[in-house]
């Protein structure tokens, strides 16, 4: 409805003060000395080109009238209109347009009756608007009559229609005019398991060209009623940032949904403040709540009921000719309520000097770091890093070999209540040699590709340092790997790509890649990853791991995907297994999609084959239009602490698609 304020003020508008050029079969003075033209009339003013089968221009008053088969078209091809009757009054820039239709943008619409009655005022009466094209008006938006000014649309008698059948009405409309002015948007009504009734009205405030905020009030019949502030400013180019702050206040008595919760995190006064923002090569974030249930209460959206922490941090990167300058600072805001809690980083200073040549062929980079990890419950450490990296490329006998030598440092200084008393150094190195192999192979029809990599690495020593992130895993090393990489193309299209590694430790240990346990054996687990696409609309993939100690395959991840059409289908599994040679995880997938002439059905399904149970399931059904949208959706998600299924289901209804409304009608 916004977009029909604009259409038919252009039209009005656009015959102020602008050239005027008529042709016609006929073109004739009368004795009042109006102009009139008819047969095949066309005339160019402005930016607009108008054909009619009358048109008489008043020249001592300045009015235009055109008659029968009125057409307007904006040489942009924005713009189209027809009408049976056009009116406008240059001098006083006011008139009238009668029974139009037409298309502006992607919005079609219609009005029996449109008039300019002031500066930058419009009255109209029974008109509607769609996005649907001609032939399937499958939605409309009707309304008796409205008054429009050039900040705000007041509409009466609001009925939006989906086919000839009305579905929803709305007495006085209040809305924004254009991309930027404030008003009520558009609001959510629903239910859920512990309220009869929700209802969120968004108010939008234009507050200036570089600012604005959004306002929800957020009333529940049981649950916690609140008001949320968005408020978002642009300072330049390269800078902005938002606040959010969502406060919300608890019944007197802890309701249904604090049942089987952890009482201490109870809150009357609930909230949530969160802060983004960035300036150049500086960004920067604050994320908190009350308690470790907002999100869950709160929001609708799964993915945001669900989060495990919020996050808060500064980052600064700074690169320069030779040298990148990095700050980064974390602070996590744990949700889970686990008793590990998070590792933040309080914070992180590191400085990377770039590969750069310091003799013939030879290379040299460095890169410090001093991080502060803190834990409200478990270690607290400062750590220190100096790793320092020479390496050279040669060519024997045209074979390229790359090799790398680096002198690593880590000291660790503990404070608080930490496991390790002193502080620690660690001084070593490693060495690593690289050498490939890179084959091709074009046909008229197949392209192949293949490069085969023989990897040795040396590491001397094993230490029992703290174990924060991937810096600290410094492990005794002498294994020599090799991987094999392998492309196959029809064409464009890839129809095969294999993958494969494994590998020899000549100290006789290693990692297992799934629970991490050390295996005393020598011979290196064999990974495997196979994408195969023999026709479009067929791929299948694997990934596998084979232990050749354990004699077994440790994990494996199939996926096979066929599409045809509107319709497709999905089958996956996964299996893991531990250095016990145990199942820790089997697990099957199944996905099923059908499209057909607007109407859909989705399904998908998580099992867990150990327990004999549906961990999620998802079923989506609905139809959708250029115009419209219509949807259902029901998910089931096991939860393992309470051993029940947590039951909802959504309805999803999108007019002209601008935006969705979404009714929640969660159940347990």
């Amino acid at each position: 409805m916004v977009k029909l304020i604009w259409i038919l003020p252009l039209i009005i508008a656009s015959f102020v003060n602008a050239s005027l050029l008529i042709r016609s079969d006929t073109l004739e003075r009368d004795e009042e000395g109006n102009i009139i033209a008819r047969g095949r009339v066309e005339v160019f003013y402005g930016n607009y080109f108008i054909m009619a089968d009358e048109i008489i221009y008043k020249k001592d008053k300045k009015v235009i009238i055109a008659k029968g088969n009125v057409f307007i078209e904006a040489k942009d091809e924005n713009l189209i209109a027809l009408g049976d009757e056009a009116k406008f009054d240059i001098a006083s820039k006011i008139g009238y347009i009668r029974e139009v239709s037409g298309k502006y943008r992607r919005f079609y619409f219609k009005a029996n009756d449109f008039k300019k009655v002031g500066e930058e005022i419009y009255e109209t009466k029974r008109g509607e608007i769609t996005t649907c094209p001609p032939d399937r008006k499958e939605a409309l938006l009707c309304f008796s009559r409205a008054r429009i000014t050039d900040r705000y649309i007041f509409s009466f008698n609001n009925v939006l229609k989906i086919g000839k059948v009305p579905v929803f009405y709305l007495p006085i409309g209040i809305l924004p005019v254009g991309d930027r002015r404030s008003g009520f948007l558009e609001p959510m009504i629903g239910t859920d398991t512990y309220n009869r009734v929700i209802y969120r009205q968004p108010l939008y405030w234009a507050i200036s060209e570089d600012k604005d905020a959004t306002i929800t009030f957020d009333y529940r019949s049981e649950q916690a009623d609140g008001i949320e502030l968005e408020y978002r400013q642009v300072l330049s180019s390269y800078s902005k940032y938002s606040v959010n702050l969502f406060y919300y206040r608890e019944p007197p008595l802890p309701g249904l949904w604090w049942k089987g919760r952890d009482m201490k995190e109870y809150r009357r006064d609930r909230y949530r403040f969160k802060m983004d923002g960035n300036y150049g090569g500086l960004r920067f974030g604050v994320d908190t709540v009350s308690d470790a249930y907002f999100m869950e209460d709160i929001y609708f959206v799964r993915e945001k009921e669900t989060v495990p922490y919020l996050l808060s941090y500064i980052d600064y990167h700074r690169e320069f000719k030779d040298v990148i300058f990095t700050f980064n600072l974390k602070k996590f805001r744990d949700l889970t309520l686990s008793d590990s809690g998070s590792i933040d980083k309080l914070p992180e200073i590191g400085i990377f000097l770039k590969n750069r040549e310091i003799g013939k062929g030879i290379f040299f980079n460095t890169e410090i770091y001093y991080t502060n990890f803190f834990q409200e419950k478990g270690e607290k450490t400062h750590r220190f890093i100096m790793r320092s990296e020479f390496n050279k490329g040669f060519n024997i006998f045209g074979i390229r070999d790359y090799i790398s030598f680096t002198h690593i440092n880590n000291y660790y200084l503990p404070y608080g209540d930490s496991s390790y008393e002193s502080d620690n150094l660690i001084t070593t190195f490693a060495f690593e040699n690289r050498i490939p192999f890179l084959f091709s192979l074009e046909g008229d029809v197949l392209k192949k590709q293949a490069l085969f990599e023989v990897v040795y690495t040396y590491q001397p020593d094993t230490f029992e340092n703290p174990q924060f992130d991937v810096f600290d895993e410094i492990n005794r090393k002498s294994e020599i790997k090799f991987r094999m990489s392998a492309d196959t193309y029809l064409g464009e299209r890839q129809i095969l790509g294999l993958f494969m590694e494994g590998g020899y430790n000549y100290l006789g240990s290693y990692f297992l890649p799934t629970d991490g346990k050390l295996i005393e054996k020598k011979l290196l687990p064999l990974r495997v990853a196979l994408n195969f696409s023999p026709v479009k609309g067929i791929i299948y993939t694997q990934d596998f791991y084979y232990d050749h100690n354990l004699r077994n395959i440790i994990r494996l991840a199939n996926n096979l995907s066929l599409t045809y059409g509107g319709a497709s289908v999905g089958v996956g599994s996964y299996i893991s297994r531990n250095s016990q040679n145990k199942t820790v995880s089997d697990q099957t997938r199944l996905r099923l999609g059908v499209n057909y002439k607007g109407y859909f059905i989705n399904t998908y399904s998580n099992i867990d084959n150990r327990i004999e149970r549906d961990l999620f399931k998802r079923i989506s059904l609905g139809y959708k239009s250029p115009c419209w949208s219509f949807s259902i959706k029901y998910r089931s998600t096991w939860d393992g602490n309470k051993r029940d299924y947590i039951n909802e289901i959504y309805l999803y209804f999108s007019v002209f698609n601008i935006r969705e409304f979404i009714l929640p009608l969660r159940t347990r």
